[in-house]
């Protein structure tokens, strides 16, 4: 070969040498690195693996949560007496878990149950009626909810009531297992004054249907109502024209709480005025109500007390029904009615009303409202839950044990009370 290719052998070999000698030091760069990625990788599957278990593991969690809300084997467990008849409520889907391979990707999927039966054990929810009991009987309550969802659309029906034990009802009136009753009502209503009220002194099985969408409304509804109602009461409990009077009450020798009430004597000028000389005591220590019973209390519906009889009425005498009390209507809780035996024949007795009674309007004067203590007037209902047709009669387990005034707000004219008086 020439000089010119010797002198490029040359410069090739010298260039293949000083790449040997720097492989060693490009190795000992290298081979951290790759040990880096491999541990990389292993952390990863590592992660990786435990992401898919928890996804499984939040797949049985939700699995088991629609079973039970469908009637299944937890809800066999929690509530047999339920679960036993839902057995031809619709199922949802349920989660699933997807694999691909030995990649276990997993892809979770819930689908969530609409219109289902809501079955409450121990409730009987009101409406107005669309098929009558008496003539209509299913085998199981999951039959009786499919019945009022097949007539939803044709007939509003959202409530069904099933009785799945031997009898159900109270006193006289005793209907026999099987016996599915549908209704409507509005769902307000219903989910403020029924579901969630059921106890074991019920036998009924009731259920209420609404779809997702209607809940989440109801629910928003709810929320400003509420904020509503306690801006309500608190500017009712600071009008300086109406009295204020209060109740301390026990729980069978124990203190239970205080209510506070305010009382209409703008448009229930004789009851209102009554009430607050009961509570005041000025008229003299017998015409108090300290010291008196709720002798009768009604699940759900009301806490009477008053005077013993034998003792005078506190204004004078039987009194006549407040004309514009009496076109109030008893719409919702807390409100104070005149227990009464007919028209114009008002005393020392009276109910705190536990929800709306339609039926009362017109017969019975509202005469104030409670506002504060709402619980103390729930402890006192729960009395009566399991007794005899959920009704507690001649009980001093509660009783109001101190009473006064914070208030007197506007006198009410001597002259308007005694033209109201009765002379038998």
């Amino acid at each position: 070969p020439g000089p010119a290719m010797r002198n490029s052998a040359v410069r090739n070999r010298a260039s293949q040498l000083s790449a040997a000698r720097e492989m060693p030091a490009v190795a000992s760069t290298v081979a951290p690195i790759l040990i880096f990625a491999v541990a990389l990788f292993l952390v990863y599957q590592v992660n990786h693996h435990s992401q898919v278990h928890d996804l499984i593991t939040a797949h049985e969690d939700t699995h088991k949560d629609i079973h039970f809300a469908t009637g299944g084997r937890e809800a066999q467990e929690a509530q047999p007496a339920v679960a036993q008849h839902l057995q031809s409520e619709p199922k949802a889907d349920g989660a699933k878990i997807i694999e691909t391979g030995s990649n276990a990707a997993a892809t979770l999927t819930a689908a969530k149950p609409v219109d289902t039966c809501h079955a409450e054990p121990g409730a009987e929810y009101h409406g107005a009626v669309v098929q009558w009991g008496d003539k209509h009987t299913t085998e199981t309550a999951g039959e009786c909810c499919e019945a009022c969802q097949k007539r939803a659309e044709t007939e509003g029906c959202n409530v069904w009531v099933w009785c799945g034990a031997e009898f159900c009802g109270g006193g006289d009136v005793r209907r026999p297992r099987g016996e599915c009753w549908l209704k409507k009502g509005d769902l307000s209503t219903l989910m403020d004054y029924g579901v969630g009220k059921g106890h074991t002194g019920i036998t009924w099985i009731s259920g209420l249907l609404y779809s997702e969408e209607q809940m989440q409304a109801y629910q928003l509804v709810k929320t400003k109502a509420e904020q509503a109602e306690v801006q309500r009461l608190h500017g009712l409990r600071e009008r300086q024209d109406l009295p204020l009077v209060w109740m301390d009450v026990s729980l069978k020798g124990e203190p239970l709480g205080r209510m506070e009430f305010v009382l209409f004597t703008d448009t229930s000028p004789l009851a209102a005025e009554n009430m607050r000389r009961m509570c005041s005591g000025e008229v003299s220590p017998k015409h108090t109500l300290a010291g008196a019973p709720f002798y009768r209390i009604i699940d759900q519906f009301i806490d009477q007390n008053g005077i013993p009889d034998g003792v005078s009425v506190a204004v004078g005498g039987t009194y006549k029904d407040d004309a514009a009390g009496l076109k109030l209507t008893h719409d919702r809780k807390g409100l104070l009615s005149m227990a009464n035996s007919g028209p114009n024949t008002n005393g020392n007795h009276f109910s705190i009303m536990m929800g709306p009674a339609p039926h009362l309007n017109t017969h019975y004067t509202i005469f104030g409202e409670m506002v504060s203590g709402w619980n103390v007037a729930k402890e006192v209902n729960k009395l009566s839950q399991g007794r005899p047709n959920n009704e507690l009669l001649n009980s001093k387990d509660a009783m109001i044990v101190a009473v006064g005034q914070l208030r007197a707000g506007t006198p009410v004219p001597p002259d308007v009370i005694a033209a109201g008086l009765v002379h038998f």
